[in-house]
C-alpha cells in the first residue's frame, strides 16, 4: 500500500527526475567503491592497502563538505548536479588506466570522492524547492530507502561484474548510469539559491564552534557517552571494509569477488529483518535491553565467523558439497591456499551467510535504539550541532580503525582480528556503562586541566 503523500510525489515530474538521478548516482557510487575495495586487495594482497584506499576516500569527505555546502547556497544547484555527474563519470573512467598502479588508484579515488562531495548538498537543497512542504517527509523517506537499496544493488553488481566481465565493466557501467542521471536532471528548471551569496566561514570560526560544543557535551554525560558509542560503532563498521576482502581470501578461502553473495546480501537482509523486528517490538523490549542483546549477539556472531575457517571442510562435506570438491579444496588449502568461488562450496558459503545475516539483525538492535536514545536526550536547540560533532568524530574514528585494522590484519591475520573484536564486543555488552563512564571522566578531567 503506497502512502497518499508518496502517490502525489510519483505524479511530480521534477521529483521523479531528481529521484531517478539519485538512484542512478547511488548505485554507480556504491558499485565503484565496492569494486575498488575488492580490486585493491586483489592487486596488492595487503589489508593495509585497502585501509589506505578508504583513507583516501575519507579525506575529501571531511575537507570539502563545507565548501560543497557553501556552493549549493550560492549557485544554480541544477548545474552543480549535472556538472558533478559528468565530471565524476569521466574521472571514474580513469580507474581503467590506473588498473595496475595502486598510487594512481589512490589519486583518482581522492579526485572522484572530492567531486562527489558536491552532489548531496545540492540535491538536498533542491528537494524542498520541487515538492510541497507536506510531501517533504515522504520525499526524504523515499530518498533514504533508495540509498539503502542502492548499497545492496551496487555491491551485488560489483562482484559479478569484476568476476565475469572483467575489471573495466563496473566503471563503464557506472559512467553510463551517472551520464543518464545528468541527462534526466537537465530537464529540471534552473534552481538558484534564494539567499544572498555569503563568504565561506573562517577556520577559526569552526574551531571555536567545535570547542564550544565539546564544553557543552562535557556537562551532559548521557548525551556524550551515547553519542561517543554511536560514533565508535559507525567508525568500526566503516573500518570493516578494510579487512573484509582479506578475511574472505586469507581466512575463509573464498574468492573476495564473491563477498557480495556471502557477505553483503545476507547482512542487508539481516538489516531489513532486524529493522522490522525493532519497529514491531522495540517499545516492548526497551532500548537498553535491545542494545545489550544486540551487542551480545553481534559479538558472538563475530566469534563464530572467526571460528568458521576451522569448520569449512567438515561442514562442506555434510551440506550440499560434492566429495571431489572437498578433496580438491583441502588439497589446495594445504598446498596452494587458492581461494575458491562460493558456488564450489555451497554448504560452507551458506554457513558464512547465516553468520552475516545474524550480524545484520544484531546491528539494527544496536544502531536504531542508540540513535533514538540520542535524539531523545539531546536538547532540541543543540541537536543539529551535536549530531554534526558526532559525525566528525565518526570520520575520525573510522580513519583510525581503518589504518589500525589493516595493519593488525597484515601483522597477524584477519581471522585473529575478527575474533578479538568479537570478544571485545561481548565484554562491552556487559560493561558498556562502566567503560563509557570511565572514558567520559578521563576526557572531562583533561578538558578542565587544559582550560
Amino acid at each position: 500500500m503506497i502512502p497518499a503523500k508518496a502517490k502525489g510525489l510519483l505524479k511530480n515530474h521534477s521529483f521523479l527526475q531528481l529521484w531517478a538521478n539519485h538512484a542512478l548516482e547511488q548505485v554507480a557510487y556504491n558499485m565503484v567503491n565496492f569494486a575498488l575495495i575488492i580490486w585493491v586487495f586483489e592487486l596488492t594482497k595487503v589489508n593495509l592497502a585497502v585501509s589506505l584506499w578508504i583513507l583516501a576516500f575519507l579525506i575529501p569527505s571531511v575537507s570539502l563538505s563545507l565548501v560543497a555546502g557553501t556552493m549549493a547556497d550560492n549557485f544554480d544547484r541544477k548545474k552543480i548536479i549535472i556538472a558533478t555527474d559528468i565530471l565524476w563519470g569521466l574521472v571514474v573512467l580513469c580507474f581503467i588506466f590506473a588498473r595496475e598502479s595502486f598510487p594512481l588508484i589512490l589519486l583518482v579515488t581522492f579526485i572522484a570522492q572530492g567531486i562527489d562531495e558536491f552532489f548531496f548538498p545540492s540535491q538536498n537543497a533542491i528537494l524542498p524547492r520541487i515538492v510541497k512542504k507536506d510531501e517533504l517527509l515522504a520525499a526524504n523517506s523515499l530518498f533514504s530507502l533508495t540509498i539503502t537499496v542502492a548499497v545492496v544493488v551496487g555491491f551485488l553488481l560489483a562482484g559479478p561484474l569484476l568476476r565475469f566481465f572483467g575489471y573495466r565493466a563496473p566503471f563503464v557501467l557506472a559512467t553510463c548510469f551517472v551520464l543518464l542521471g545528468a541527462f534526466l536532471v537537465s530537464f529540471l528548471p534552473p534552481i538558484e539559491a534564494k539567499r544572498r551569496r555569503k563568504p565561506l566561514p573562517s577556520f577559526s570560526y569552526f574551531k571555536r564552534e567545535i570547542k564550544d560544543e565539546f564544553r557543552l557535551l562535557a556537562q551532559k554525560q548521557t548525551v556524550f557517552t551515547t553519542g561517543l558509542f554511536l560514533a565508535l560503532l559507525y567508525g568500526g563498521m566503516g573500518a570493516a571494509g578494510a579487512v573484509a576482502p582479506g578475511f574472505m581470501e586469507q581466512g575463509l578461502k573464498i574468492d573476495a569477488r564473491d563477498l557480495s553473495f556471502v557477505g553483503v546480501v545476507p547482512v542487508a537482509f539481516g538489516l531489513i529483518f532486524g529493522t522490522s523486528l525493532v519497529g514491531k517490538f522495540g517499545n516492548r523490549w526497551g532500548e537498553k535491553k535491545m542494545i545489550k542483546g544486540g551487542l551480545l549477539v553481534f559479538g558472538l556472531a563475530l566469534l563464530l565467523l572467526a571460528a568458521s575457517p576451522a569448520l569449512r571442510v567438515h561442514f562442506a562435506g555434510r551440506i550440499g558439497d560434492s566429495f571431489n570438491t572437498v578433496v580438491e579444496y583441502s588439497s589446495r588449502l594445504g598446498m596452494e591456499g587458492v581461494p575458491l568461488a562460493f558456488e564450489r562450496l555451497p554448504g560452507f558459503s551458506l554457513l558464512v551467510g547465516i553468520f552475516a545475516f545474524t550480524l545484520g539483525v544484531a546491528l539494527t538492535f544496536i544502531t536504531v535504539p542508540v540513535t533514538v536514545l540520542l535524539q531523545r536526550i539531546t536538547p532540541d536547540q543543540v541537536r543539529g550541532r551535536t549530531f554534526g560533532t558526532f559525525g566528525m568524530l565518526t570520520s575520525t574514528f573510522t580513519a583510525f580503525f581503518v589504518i589500525a585494522g589493516g595493519a593488525i590484519a597484515d601483522i597477524f591475520n584477519p581471522t585473529l582480528l575478527i575474533a578479538s573484536v568479537g570478544a571485545s564486543v561481548v565484554l562491552f555488552a556487559f560493561l558498556r556503562e562502566q567503560i563509557l563512564g570511565l572514558v567520559f571522566a578521563l576526557i572531562t578531567t583533561k578538558m578542565r586541566k587544559s582550560s
